[in-house]
């Protein structure tokens, strides 16, 4: 083997390992220049029916809402990030605020209220799996919103690659209610 090749296969050596080397910490990069933030979901708008039946649980489900998690990160990293970047994304915090709360139909008529999210994936044309965002006991006493203990360490990541968004609101009654309810489902991630 002459000098020249033996050069070239050292610089194509060379040029491998540091290649290998790159790609390994780009990782590690990434962990040193994204900075974790913390972001509120669109609020969306859910309605109680009149409760008559105290004995089961019932259930209601918000209209869908356009999501885009993927731009919301790009928007805050100056589309230096993207959701792939990311490795996960957690609820920081859940609420649910009724708007014509009174005296007797409030958030004390249930004993417990418990959010589930779920979301459109476009790709496979189907809802993903509803997952557990948090649960409320509820006290007996007048309120006109609940703060939800959201379920620690559940990744979302893969669950906001959808486009749309529902949320489901699972409650047990106390006792009936004489209207409807209307609320405001208010949630904050926290994408790492």
């Amino acid at each position: 083997m002459d000098m020249k090749n033996s050069v070239k296969i050292t610089q194509l050596g060379v040029g491998l390992i540091l290649t290998l080397i790159f790609l390994s910490s780009c990782g590690k990069l990434k962990d040193k220049l994204f900075e974790a933030f913390t972001t509120g979901m669109t609020d969306v708008n859910v309605t109680i029916p009149i409760v008559t039946n105290t004995a089961g649980e019932g259930k209601t489900e918000t209209l869908p809402v356009f999501i885009n998690v993927d731009s919301i990160i790009k928007a805050n990293t100056g589309g230096f990030f993207s959701l792939n970047s990311v490795s996960r994304i957690v609820v920081e915090s859940a609420d649910l605020t009724v708007s014509n709360a009174d005296q007797a139909n409030n958030m004390a008529n249930f004993e417990y209220g418990i959010l589930l999210m779920n979301t459109f994936n476009p790709q496979k044309n189907e809802w993903n799996s509803t997952m557990g965002i948090g649960r409320s006991d509820i006290p007996d006493s007048y309120a006109s919103s609940i703060n939800f203990a959201v379920v620690p360490d559940v990744n979302l990541k893969d669950h906001l690659q959808g486009t749309k968004l529902i949320y489901l609101y699972a409650y047990k009654a106390r006792r009936p209610t004489t209207k409807a309810l209307n609320g405001t489902i208010k949630m904050k991630i926290k994408i790492e």
